[in-house]
């Protein structure tokens, strides 16, 4: 922990730091409690169980908040049970589950061990994936073709690829979907030696999205782009828009310069490596810039030597609304190079009554130009496309409304057990 905080001090700052310590500090009691309180206890059954790699944790962003506040919701419509790395929680209690580890691996028996031992528990007749990213697809196939139901949520792009945001690696850059199967191979080579590990988990998630009794995604996007990819024209899916929990404080007030914010990961395949150009680019205007996020250390130090730019550092998901009102930002950059597949960070964003620049593409692109709310660069402009609209939004030759964010964690909890309902899994 000691070596955590001073790491994260020195990128992020101490205000980060202690943020980190007192959520880590605090999940281990929240987990600590739940395996006291399940000891000896009678889990009772539930038909569904639900299955993650991430972990209820909230502080991993917003796929695993939007889960904890949706279930939230739904237990009370159902009786509940949720599996992730090390822990099967149901009821009110928890129990230790074998060793399972989020990876690459198209099979893996520990997994299929826990999976079974949950199900033996609950006396679940179905599962209920949420993510895909560091599940064993191969090992849920193989349950699903010997009778297991099987829903799928895909968050991402790891049905296609096991670099789930699609960034080639060594260079960090957005594939674009790559069909290249050498080209995979070299970027997937610390991942598995396997020469075949991508053609066979493309093989595997064709069959898997076939062989599923739903299949939902978060956006028409990334349905449709599962489609395309997996050359499934007909793929029946189910829509369900994703919620989480949003708090925001009166907005308050400031002087004459505009504040611009970047707010999410720091992380290459979300952009952050672009913001220094584009705050160079547009060092003679009257800006203060505002960093909101915590991640790659060494681009957050280079960050916080730049001129009037605060790097705030780590923040819970769900807060930034919040911290957006507080610090009175006008303008957000949302600069993934990846397209994404919802983005809460857009959400938060709207909620705070902040427009976004944003590149065109992915459902960023889809929402924005469907509700307004902001403004889309070309991808293959680059940096340029972004500072043309930041200097224009500036110069007041650009408008927009703000789409109010009025789906909450309860709409999408009632949406998911009227769809289990309507498959007959739930009474």
């Amino acid at each position: 922990m000691i070596r955590t905080i001073v790491r994260v001090t020195r990128s992020e700052g101490i205000g980060s730091a202690l943020r980190r310590a007192r959520e880590r500090a605090g999940e281990s009691l929240r987990l600590r409690g739940m395996l006291i309180r399940g000891v000896g206890k009678r889990v009772r059954t539930a038909p569904l169980l639900n299955v993650s790699a991430m972990g209820p944790h909230p502080r991993l962003g917003g796929v695993p908040t939007q889960m904890i506040a949706r279930l939230e919701e739904e237990r009370s419509m159902r009786n509940e049970a949720l599996l992730y790395p090390g822990i099967l929680e149901a009821g009110s209690g928890a129990r230790r589950a074998p060793h399972v580890v989020p990876s690459a691996a198209l099979y893996d028996r520990d997994f299929e061990l826990a999976l079974e031992q949950a199900i033996d528990i609950t006396g679940a007749r179905a599962i209920h994936l949420e993510g895909t990213a560091g599940l064993p697809i191969g090992t849920i196939l193989r349950m699903a073709n010997t009778g297991l139901d099987v829903i799928l949520t895909p968050m991402d792009f790891a049905l296609f690829c096991a670099r789930p945001h699609l960034d080639e690696q060594p260079a960090g850059i957005f594939c674009g979907y790559s069909t290249d199967l050498d080209r995979c191979r070299r970027c997937l080579q610390p991942l598995s030696a396997d020469p075949n590990a991508q053609s066979d988990r493309r093989a595997i998630a064709r069959d898997l999205l076939q062989a599923a009794r739903a299949v939902v995604f978060i956006s028409d996007f990334l349905r449709d782009k599962h489609r395309e990819l997996f050359a499934l024209p007909d793929l029946t899916a189910h829509m369900i828009e994703p919620a989480v929990p949003l708090r925001v404080v009166p907005r308050a007030t400031h002087g004459r310069r505009a504040r611009v914010a970047y707010a999410g990961s720091v992380k290459p395949h979300k952009g952050a490596h672009l913001l220094p150009q584009i705050i160079e680019a547009l060092a003679n205007e009257e800006v203060d810039w505002h960093v909101f996020g915590g991640g790659d250390e060494e681009l957050l130090r280079s960050l916080r030597n730049l001129p009037n730019t605060t790097v705030h550092g780590y923040y819970r998901s769900g807060q930034l609304p919040s911290l957006l009102a507080r610090h009175a930002i006008d303008l957000g950059l949302l600069l993934s190079i990846w397209p994404e597949t919802f983005s809460f960070t857009l959400s938060e964003c709207w909620a705070a009554g902040v427009p976004a620049a944003a590149f065109a593409q992915g459902a960023i692109a889809e929402r924005i130009t469907r509700e307004g709310g902001g403004w889309l660069a070309p991808m293959n402009g680059g940096v340029a496309g972004i500072v043309t609209i930041v200097r224009r939004w500036l110069a007041g030759e650009l408008s927009t409304g703000i789409p109010a964010v009025t789906r909450t964690p309860q709409d999408a909890a009632t949406d998911h057990v009227a769809l289990y309902r309507s498959l007959g899994l739930i009474d």
